[in-house]
This record gives structure tokens, C-alpha cells and sequence, in this order.
């Protein structure tokens, strides 16, 4: 599979587990088992997410100016994390080299229907396709990318999407 490979020590790097889900961790805990739960959560994150670039790493990775990376990521054609420090990390799993995994922008406006929430797509992403194939159960989304299958996996953001937004809106 084409996954991106581990970078230099040249390169920045952000651990998304100090990174946690945009709205799980804002505030300090209420008690020190809440404390204990947070760190719990934010281990189990980024062991699935895995690392993430800075942005001064993906400028340097793309050959691209800081505003045109965050045009990018406006845009979708990146996936943007913003840790509650408030500081923009991206995932390391869209990169292969210099490039973005082909047709990640499609299934990320899709999920985007399903709500503004990057961690949670990160995590549909990286999560393994309860769906799939009895012989591709192992494989996640960002897999499937890689090999090639975008209009299945777009299909299947559409899909996720439309869940979130029934679960997380309501009826309309």
C-alpha cells in the first residue's frame, strides 16, 4: 500500500495525541478521574490517527506557501487538525511524498455534510471498514484510498455523513 512513509528528522512533527478532538478537551477536567479519562482519550486518538505534520512541515513537503496551505485546507484538499492550543497539524496519512492522496478532497466535502468535525473524520479515515469485504475488513478508508477505490469510499462518506447528520442535528 502507498502509505506515507516516516519522515526525516528534518521535518516537524506534531503527535495528534496532544492534539485531542476539537471539543472533548476544551476546559480542565472536573475532577482527576476526568483528567485521568482525557489522557486516556487523547492516547487512544493518536495511536489511531497516528502523526501529524506542522504546517511549517507541509509548506516545506508541498513546496507551498503557508497561505496557499491554508487556502488548501479551506478548501478540503487537506485535512486540517487544530489541537486546542489552537495550533493546525495535519495528518500524516494523506502524504505520500510531495503528494496528497488522490480523491481525499471528494470525501472530505462529503463528510463535511455530516458536520464541520475534522477529528471525527480523521478518525472515520483511519477506522477499519466495518463494511468491506470479509478479505479488506482490515483495511480502513485511508487504505482504500490508497489503492485506488475513491468512488467507493466517497460513497461510503456520503453514507457516514448522512448518519452524523441525523445523529448530530436531529431531524430536519
Amino acid at each position: 500500500m502507498g502509505h506515507a512513509a516516516e519522515t526525516g528528522d528534518s521535518e516537524e512533527l506534531a503527535d495528534a495525541s496532544n492534539g485531542p478532538l476539537s471539543t472533548a478537551f476544551r476546559g480542565a477536567p472536573a475532577s482527576p478521574a476526568a483528567a485521568h479519562r482525557q489522557l486516556q482519550l487523547r492516547a487512544r486518538v493518536g495511536a489511531i490517527i497516528g502523526r501529524c505534520l506542522t504546517e511549517d512541515a507541509v509548506c516545506e513537503r508541498l513546496r507551498l506557501e503557508r497561505e496557499k496551505v491554508r487556502e488548501a485546507a479551506e478548501d478540503l484538499r487537506l485535512l486540517r487538525l487544530v489541537t486546542t492550543e489552537g495550533m493546525p497539524v495535519y495528518p500524516q496519512f494523506q502524504f505520500d511524498g510531495d503528494a496528497v492522496i488522490p480523491g481525499l478532497p471528494d470525501v472530505l466535502r462529503a463528510l463535511r455534510a455530516g458536520g464541520d468535525a475534522p477529528w471525527a473524520w480523521s478518525l472515520w479515515l483511519t477506522a477499519r471498514d466495518p463494511h468491506g469485504p470479509i478479505t479488506r475488513l482490515a483495511d480502513s478508508y485511508i487504505d482504500r484510498l490508497w489503492d485506488g477505490e475513491v468512488h467507493e469510499v466517497v460513497r461510503e462518506a456520503h453514507q457516514a455523513a448522512a448518519r452524523w447528520a441525523a445523529t448530530w442535528r436531529g431531524p430536519r
